[in-house]
């Protein structure tokens, strides 16, 4: 058949053009990629600000951004030609910034720029036409997406606000001292500004609504149950009975388990195993709790790597499929490089959890994964909970964190809370994970798991195991007959004259006897 010229040109120009032209991109790709500089004049130790810097490292490793965090005093003059975004913190706005060579490249620099705190520089105060006034209040409230009204622990300081402003606004706060509600955040184009943000639940949220746009993230986020503190010498019926609750109520969960290293063949080991495989049948997850480092210890970083590998395996080979990695704030910032490279490269995926109290790093920098979560405690996103949490999307994955009740009553009053909250849980398998040790690779697809490319068999049933077991190796004997022998004739020789001596005893006795009788 002959071919029109004019066909086969416009055919061949339409190939071109789908060779040429970039795809977008899927979904928050931009905000994996980021290259973002942190800069902070000081942390605010004792104060209600204190904690912020934290926070703000959480949520951008949750956005699976890469993070630079450094005090502005440590800023090297030509850093920040290195860096996409920027974020300065200004916690004590009456200190004046340490480094004139930072605010000057800070005046021409073209990238995107957030501002947190008083005292916004030219280039904010320009952009977003902003105008900053303090307020003493005694209560302060905050509401954006689902959060109505949620109190500030603002402890009748003074907070800074946003009297003017040009752009979008993202949130409010209120207070009976403010004849109109102020913005939370405002942004416009690669500028964005918040006045006043400390750590917590409501406020850690409102934040990843800011850093959603400004991110330019677009993906909507989910909610997840998340318990950790799981252990095998936890209660085994506890954490059964729970897993079959969960399910029927139709909630689906994590299971964040510490990692065992030794002893694993013990039955007390195999009957956890049996129960996490158990737990993974009834819609549960699994996630591997990064081990504890002791300094006191000794350096264990060097054969980190090669046990957590060995765990995996043994996890794999009894079809239990580890999603990700969790790891306490602390420990992972204060340890950051021997865990990135020791412990976590086998995941793509983590959870970063919040410490009892504030962190307090003063530089660092921090590694993106593909998949992270924001990590909240049940008690502190309870509060903020009511019927806009169904309807509304959240700007991040969030991890709605328990530890596990260690009876059955606390366990009992975390599944009825539960059960009659506003949040709606979501299966963490939906999510793509990959976990990949040299032996094995497993991963979730579409809810789906998978070891080294085959279907996972989900068997809903704990096999029984047998407590007959050696926790010691029998030693190897020698001569244990010879031995054995020799023994018996031993207790044969002192059993006769054990006879001898009774014979003489008594017949001595009797002589004795028969001479006095006389």
């Amino acid at each position: 058949m002959r071919r029109n010229p004019i066909t086969a040109l416009l055919l061949a120009l339409f190939v071109f053009e789908l060779l040429c032209v970039p795809k977008p991109k899927a979904h928050a790709a931009e905000a994996e990629q980021a290259s973002i500089l942190l800069v902070y004049d000081r942390l605010a130790a004792g104060t209600a600000k204190e904690g912020n810097v934290e926070a703000m490292l959480k949520l951008l490793s949750a956005m699976g951004a890469g993070v630079k965090l450094m005090p502005v005093e440590r800023y090297e003059p030509g850093l920040l030609r290195n860096f996409e975004r920027l974020i300065v913190v200004r916690n004590s706005p009456e200190l004046k910034l340490r480094n004139e060579g930072f605010e000057r490249e800070l005046a021409s620099y073209s990238g995107a720029y957030l501002h947190i705190g008083d005292d916004p520089s030219a280039v904010i105060e320009s952009g977003l036409q902003l105008q900053i006034s303090a307020l003493k209040a005694r209560v302060v409230s905050l509401s954006i997406g689902p959060i109505r009204q949620a109190e500030l622990p603002v402890r009748g300081m003074q907070i800074s606000i946003a009297a003017h402003y040009a752009g979008e606004m993202y949130g409010y706060v209120e207070a009976k001292e403010l004849r109109q509600p102020a913005p939370f955040g405002i942004k416009n184009g690669r500028l964005a500004a918040v006045p006043y943000f400390e750590a917590g639940a409501a406020a850690e949220l409102a934040m990843a609504y800011v850093l959603k746009a400004w991110l330019g993230a677009n993906v909507d986020g989910q909610a997840y149950a998340l318990f950790k503190e799981i252990y095998p010498f936890t209660d085994l019926g506890a954490l059964q009975a729970a897993a079959d609750r969960l399910y029927d109520l139709g909630i689906p969960f994590i299971y964040s388990v510490r990692p065992v290293f030794a002893n694993t063949d013990y039955p007390a080991m195999q009957r956890y195993l049996e129960l996490l495989k158990y737990a993974q049948s009834r819609n549960g997850a699994i996630l591997v709790n990064a081990p504890v480092i002791s300094p006191v210890a000794g350096n264990q970083e060097d054969s980190l790597r090669d046990k957590m590998a060995g765990f995996i395996d043994l996890l794999a080979e009894h079809r239990i499929v580890p999603l990700g990695i969790g790891a306490d704030m602390d420990m992972y910032w204060r340890n950051e490089r021997n865990f990135m490279r020791e412990g976590m490269p086998f995941f793509d995926s983590s959870v970063l959890f919040p410490g009892e109290s504030p962190v307090n790093v003063t530089e660092g920098e921090s590694t993106s994964f593909a998949s992270s979560m924001l990590s909240l405690r049940w008690r502190d996103v309870e509060p903020l909970l009511n019927e806009r949490w169904l309807v509304e999307p959240l700007p991040l994955h969030l991890a709605v964190t328990f530890d596990f009740p260690e009876d059955a009553a606390g366990a009992d009053a975390v599944l009825e809370a539960l059960k009659g909250g506003w949040l709606s849980f979501s299966d963490y398998k939906t999510l793509p994970h990959t976990t990949k040790t040299e032996s094995h690779v497993l991963k979730s697809e579409n809810g789906q798991l998978m070891k080294d490319g085959q279907a996972v068999n989900l068997n809903a049933a704990v096999s029984v195991v047998s407590a007959d077991y050696e926790y010691r190796e029998k030693e190897k004997e020698s001569f244990k007959r010879f031995f054995t022998v020799q023994n018996n004739i031993y207790l044969v020789v002192i059993g006769i004259a054990l006879l001898l001596f009774s014979g003489l005893f008594a017949a001595g006795f009797r002589l004795y006897r028969r001479k006095f009788k006389k």
